[in-house]
């Protein structure tokens, strides 16, 4: 025997059709009832079914969806708690998931701002141009949309906010110094720079070595954040300064 979709409504009145018998093909058992021809799926919209044929493709990366056009990570974590919700699934997945009990003040400051503007924020870089900026797939940091394989962990962002507020404030960036291939400790790469201070707190670079220019994300996130304000060179390189708030940051 053909099988048919359900008919929801009446041919002829147009009013909700119930099943009242169920029929085993094998032992011929007959049910009676009222029987709902629902599903948990029933209200899924056709933008989410082709959200769910993405994510399948995928097979839940979340990694390499985020990297879609239009899509971060929030986005994509929203559009899977929309459909949780409409299928009846009711674990609270809501963006509030990004925070921990133990984030700091900088961090939390990052966070509010990325869920307030959807999981997305865009920040303007010195040289004019807007760079998107997104959670990263393990939720540890914040990635730049051009330097994607830089993941900018909170602990690092708390670390160059602490620097700053010792060293009076204000703290280089020492980007010209990275990008021209200066030693770390140098005149040109001090190492209280922000490129020298990350690099051999967190990226295993020592004193001598040349590192990678990432100050330039940094102190642009933090701008982007209302945390300092990141400074064109007056002579001696760009700089970030510390908004008042922060001047005493971790010496509490």
């Amino acid at each position: 025997m053909q099988k048919r979709n359900i008919i929801k409504q009446c041919p002829s009145c147009g009013g909700d059709l119930t099943i009242t018998k169920l029929t085993c093909k094998n032992c011929m058992l007959e049910l009676s009832g009222e029987f709902s021809t629902s599903d948990s799926f029933e209200g899924v919209s056709d933008e989410q079914k082709d959200f769910i044929r993405l994510f399948l493709k995928y097979e839940g990366n979340l990694s390499k969806m985020q990297d879609l056009p239009g899509e971060n990570y929030l986005s994509v974590k929203n559009k899977l708690n929309g459909i949780n919700r409409v299928i009846g699934n009711n674990e609270d997945n809501e963006m509030r998931d990004i925070f921990k009990r133990e984030d700091q003040k900088v961090t939390k400051i990052i966070k509010e701002k990325l869920k307030s503007n959807g999981g997305k924020g865009t920040m303007s870089m010195l040289k004019g141009e807007d760079m998107d900026i997104y959670l990263s797939a393990d939720n540890e940091g914040v990635i730049a949309s051009g330097y994607p394989i830089l993941t900018m962990k909170w602990g690092m962002f708390e670390e160059i906010v602490k620097k700053a507020s010792l060293l009076g404030g204000n703290m280089l960036r020492g980007d010209a110094g990275s990008q021209a291939g200066a030693k770390i400790g140098s005149e040109d790469l001090p190492l209280d720079s922000i490129d020298a201070f990350v690099s051999m707190k967190y990226f295993n670079r020592q004193k001598g070595e040349t590192t990678t220019r990432r100050s330039t994300y940094f102190a642009a996130v933090l701008d982007w954040a209302g945390i300092a304000t990141n400074c064109r060179s007056r002579g001696q390189g760009g700089y970030i300064e510390l908004e008042p708030d922060f001047l005493d940051y971790g010496k509490e």
